[in-house]
């Protein structure tokens, strides 16, 4: 989340966010993410960021360090690997805010393919999948009825934490999986997790999952 960014991101950020005076997105259709170019990035970074005085080559930099901590988000039709997720200085490489990917993915995807995560180093899955557990069962718990028969998806979709527990996914994209011990992997795909489709860690199961984002999008 944005309050994990050092301040002078956190300012970077609200600046590049601004509807008037920020970096200028497009849509490409009524339900696409707004985007912008690497070339337009940098040309805003330099004009208006802390690297005017420096020069384009720092305010790549920059830009860089917006992907690896998922500030910004490359635009790409399937996962990318890591080493490919870097700031294009041209106009045929699309960007996004990540505060601005749409959250909803279609009927049959993975929850976590709304935005790809950035080339920061992997965290193990089993760190990753535990700070999960506990996002989910907290929202679970928040909005569960007295009786505990049933959640209120109306709820959950209005609470920001839903979405960022949605973001938070994003994550599993990069998780190390080498040192999962046997037991740990369950032939589960409900969420898409580095490149191994069949290596996933326990969560719940893409049915859930399904099921749950259409309930969210009702």
């Amino acid at each position: 989340s944005t309050q994990q960014l050092p301040s002078d991101l956190q300012q970077l950020l609200a600046a590049l966010s601004d509807p008037h005076t920020g970096v200028k997105r497009q849509r490409k259709s009524a339900n696409a993410t707004p985007s912008f170019t690497g070339k337009e990035l940098l040309d805003w970074l330099v004009q208006h960021g802390s690297s005017s005085s420096t020069g384009r080559s720092s305010a790549a930099a920059t830009a860089q360090k917006l992907l690896e901590v998922n500030v910004i988000t490359l635009i790409s039709h399937k996962q990318p690997a890591a080493a490919d997720v870097v700031m294009h200085d041209d106009n045929s490489h699309s960007y996004a805010m990540r505060s601005e990917a749409v959250g909803a993915v279609p009927w049959g995807q993975a929850l976590n393919t709304h935005y790809w995560w950035g080339p920061s180093a992997a965290r193990p899955a089993e760190v990753v999948a535990e700070d999960l557990r506990g996002r989910i069962l907290r929202l679970y718990d928040k909005h569960l009825s007295r009786d505990g028969r049933s959640v209120s998806y109306k709820g959950l979709k209005a609470d920001p934490g839903f979405w960022e527990y949605v973001d938070a996914t994003a994550e599993l994209q990069r998780v190390r999986i080498l040192r999962l011990r046997p037991a740990e992997y369950v032939v589960k795909s409900a969420l898409t997790v580095g490149k191994d489709p069949c290596s996933t860690i326990e969560l719940p199961t893409y049915r859930e999952l399904s099921w749950l984002n259409h309930e969210i999008q009702q």
